[in-house]
């Protein structure tokens, strides 16, 4: 299978500035770092950059609401099927007792986090209630859409060929060193390897400045409950 990625060998030697791939890496070599690159850009923003296919079972929510977060760090996309049963049974694939809602029933809501049910076609099992509702209960409907998102930011772009450089030729992105971390919020300082006394916490994501001045604005940070 193809590898799918969002920045290509002509983007590693033109994007930001000039570089040479060393003649030690061969195209497909060169496809794999970019995928890893790719990889470790996703586990620090705890998202998915491309968009990709993916089923999900879910829990019923009871409510127009039918919250994603719990089962995907990745924004949605498009939906292209939603499918719903009665009765929970653990090797049931939605065939034998399922149903495909019509896609007029929901729409995916505008935070990409969730889908609304608009128009009630679950009738039949509500025992006749016609409120638009996901009903409640225990894996009852499977998803399958698109997840991840539909554009990157150059900078994610940027710090994917930084990064990329750096594990074919270190130190190759020392160049970009100079730029100041002013501009970064919540107090942090995205200056790896240094002090900063007029900062709070002092973050190395990748161990490389150039890539973490980068990818520091877009980086998910999960708080530590009872820490203030």
């Amino acid at each position: 299978m193809a590898i799918t990625t969002y920045i290509t060998s002509a983007d590693v030697q033109g994007l930001g500035s000039e570089f040479t791939i060393p003649s030690a890496y061969d195209a497909g070599e060169v496809t794999k770092i970019i995928y890893r690159a790719m990889a470790v850009i996703d586990k620090f923003t705890r998202s998915h950059w491309l968009p990709e296919t993916r089923s999900f079972v879910v829990d019923g929510t009871g409510n127009n609401f039918l919250y994603l977060r719990s089962y995907t760090s990745w924004p949605v996309c498009t939906i292209s099927s939603v499918q719903f049963r009665v009765g929970y049974a653990a090797t049931d694939d939605f065939t034998a007792n399922g149903e495909t809602l019509d896609a007029t029933t929901y729409a995916v809501h505008a935070s990409k986090r969730a889908l609304i049910k608009v128009k009630s076609q679950d009738v039949r099992a509500a025992g006749g209630f016609t409120d638009p509702i996901w009903l409640k209960g225990t894996q009852n409907y499977k998803l399958t859409g698109t997840f991840g998102h539909n554009a990157v930011p150059e900078d994610l772009k940027r710090a994917t060929v930084y990064l990329a450089r750096e594990w074919m030729l270190p130190g190759s992105t020392t160049q970009f060193v100079s730029m100041s971390s002013e501009s970064f919020p919540d107090g942090y300082s995205y200056q790896a390897g240094t002090s900063n006394k007029s900062t709070t916490v002092e973050v190395s994501f990748t161990g490389y400045r150039a890539v973490d001045i980068l990818l520091g604005p877009y980086v998910s940070r999960v708080p530590i409950l009872g820490v203030v």
